[in-house]
């Protein structure tokens, strides 16, 4: 399948520097330094958010896998390959704006998860520290686990759930586009990959 994209926003959902993924419940206050480590993360999570909505919505979009020739979708249904400007009925852009809308959807909705995942982080940092005061790390661990797994199984239900649809726009492209069957590179065993717990935090 094409990896230009989608392992980037299945990262983004779980990425090991958050420790877990999502949140359920109000945030425990953490004071002090990590209050400051909150917030830090925080912003940063947020300016991703940004920049990838804002990505989406204005920029081309690159579908082409290591090896392929270079292959773009503009904001307006054109497709790039290799520079040029393929020729589109007035069908197959509708197809191709399809492709670009559900590219956007898997990165705004991994996006959106890893900011969940970031507010999760924030708050294992407060807690740890008030578990280690207490002696009370088992609950602790317990919890965040549960929270983590819950958001893992949200990021395998929005994103690895959306490949079907993207995997048929795909099939229908390349039998109505030629030139676009390069890139129709979402198979079965991906979606089978995905839904097999390759982002569960066990």
């Amino acid at each position: 399948m094409d990896n230009k994209f989608l392992p980037t926003l299945l990262l983004l959902a779980c990425t090991p520097w958050l420790g877990a993924c999502g949140q359920d419940e109000p945030a425990q206050p953490a004071t002090g330094v990590f209050a400051e480590v909150s917030s830090e993360i925080r912003k940063e999570m947020d300016g991703v958010s940004r920049e990838v909505r804002e990505a989406m919505a204005t920029e081309n979009i690159d579908i082409a896998d290591d090896g392929e020739a270079p292959a773009e979708i503009t904001p307006q249904g054109d497709l790039l390959i290799d520079g040029r400007n393929v020729e589109l009925t007035a069908g197959q852009r509708a197809l191709v704006l399809e492709y670009r809308g559900q590219i956007a959807y898997m990165a705004e909705t991994g996006a959106a998860i890893g900011m969940q995942g970031a507010s999760l982080a924030t708050d294992a940092i407060g807690q740890a520290f008030a578990s280690v005061l207490s002696g009370d790390t088992e609950k602790m661990e317990a919890e965040i686990e549960a929270k983590a797994e819950k958001i893992a199984q949200q990021a395998v239900v929005e994103l690895c759930g959306r490949m079907p649809a993207m995997m048929q726009t795909q099939q229908q492209l390349a039998a109505s586009l030629p030139e676009f069957a390069p890139y129709a590179d979402i198979t079965q065993a991906d979606i089978d990959d995905c839904h097999d717990g390759h982002y569960s935090t066990q």
